[in-house]
């Protein structure tokens, strides 16, 4: 089956993709209501909760998705490298040829690359393209967490409450909170928050999320809605830093990142 796969915070550019349409996200999350019960006892439900996802210094993977960004929709298949502390690689696939689009992060510098249309925009942070291609804004540091289900590179805490039932909500820093299904048994984050991005957890294997469900809470930004799945996982393998490297292939120009939200055209 052809679908398309809109990249746009305003309208942007269209690719076509073959993809089956999977069905992510089951029941929407839930925040839990009242100011629950502050407890004191929680680093050990947050490491026992953590622990698989702290683990994971690289990971490689094919990440399915499906949503909607304002009045443009997000379909598609994404190749993605990442490699801790900062590097990140994100190629969208297309049914033959060249990837649409190529986002390359590392500790300095990103890049990303149309190569169909060879041009380039290095004027941007790693957070203002990805926020260009998904309508949500964070950084290549917690695009590993927010994958893996720790949210954030390094969950932090600060306080924690216990509400209804096993849920526990931890606060982190940097506007960040986790909810955790808690027992004897086990600890599952099921949820989180980073600052105005809401993510839910589900499907998880060997300890790692296969389906994520991503919106944005705040009025103020455009509203983003969107499903992952997650598959051909390769969790700890050696990626060279070389894949990560932002340098512009010959023969491509430069654009700005104003210009390429301008963009009204396909690519085919």
């Amino acid at each position: 089956m052809s679908i398309t796969f809109r990249i746009s915070v305003k309208i942007i550019f269209i690719f076509l993709i073959s993809l089956t349409l999977f069905s992510c996200a089951s029941r929407q999350f839930q925040v839990p209501q009242g100011a629950g019960l502050r407890i004191f006892d929680y680093e050990e439900v947050l490491e026992k909760a953590t622990e698989d996802c702290q683990s994971v210094n690289s990971l490689e993977l094919l990440l399915a998705i499906n949503g909607k960004s304002g009045d443009s929709s997000i379909r598609g298949r994404v190749r993605t490298a990442i490699l801790k502390p900062s590097f990140l690689r994100l190629e969208g696939l297309t049914p033959y040829g060249s990837p649409s689009f190529v986002l390359i992060s590392n500790r300095s510098a990103a890049v990303l690359l149309l190569p169909r249309d060879r041009r380039a925009i290095v004027e941007a942070t790693t957070a203002d393209l990805l926020q260009s291609i998904t309508g949500l804004y964070f950084d290549q540091e917690d695009f590993l967490g927010v994958l893996t289900g720790c949210l954030v590179s390094q969950p932090q805490p600060k306080e924690a409450r216990r509400y209804q039932g096993n849920m526990i909500g931890i606060e982190l820093h940097n506007e960040a909170k986790l909810f955790i299904e808690s027992s004897d048994e086990s600890s599952l984050i099921v949820a989180g928050i980073l600052r105005s991005i809401s993510v839910q957890y589900s499907d998880y294997q060997l300890g790692l999320p296969r389906a994520l469900h991503i919106q944005t809470t705040n009025a103020e930004q455009i509203p983003t809605e969107l499903s992952a799945t997650l598959s051909q996982l390769n969790v700890n393998v050696d990626i060279s830093e070389e894949v990560f490297s932002t340098i512009v292939p010959d023969g491509f120009s430069l654009m700005t990142l104003d210009e390429f939200h301008g963009l009204n055209g396909s690519m085919e």
